[in-house]
């Protein structure tokens, strides 16, 4: 009896449980990985220098989920507070790779006011449906 109970605990417990989509980003400072990141993961702040930052410096993002859209583009965007920065989005490579001049996202930045650039995450599929923007990051420069 007991057996039985465990066995229609589990297989209810089995039903019920909701599936998950992993969606995990790699975040790089021209070539150098500086953030392994997932959409479980709370602390999404990163640190720069600004007076390390040259005129060729880039920062990337390679983005990838277990749920690949053939017919879907994939937007990453940067704000500055409420204020739209850039755009940067990719149709047809997966993992989708997503770069940004560094330089020209710094000079966005007004380093008295301390806050940082929001990096988020859209995917729009043929039919227009975008998905709810995903924070992947925050860029501050120090």
């Amino acid at each position: 009896m007991k057996k039985l109970l465990f066995l229609l605990v589990i297989t209810f417990s089995v039903l019920m449980a909701k599936a998950d989509t992993i969606s995990y980003w790699h975040v790089y400072y021209n070539d150098l990985c500086i953030a392994e990141l997932n959409g479980h993961f709370s602390d999404t702040i990163i640190s720069i220098k600004h007076a390390d930052i040259k005129k060729n410096d880039s920062i990337s993002i390679i983005f990838t989920n277990d749920y690949q859209c053939s017919y879907c583009s994939y937007t990453v965007s940067v704000f500055y507070g409420n204020k739209y920065i850039k755009s940067v989005t990719n149709n047809s490579n997966w993992p989708g790779r997503f770069s940004f001049s560094l330089l020209k996202l710094f000079e966005a930045v007004d380093l008295k006011k301390c806050r940082p650039l929001s990096f988020y995450y859209v995917q729009t599929s043929n039919e227009e449906k975008a998905s709810k923007p995903q924070l992947l990051f925050e860029l501050f420069f120090k």
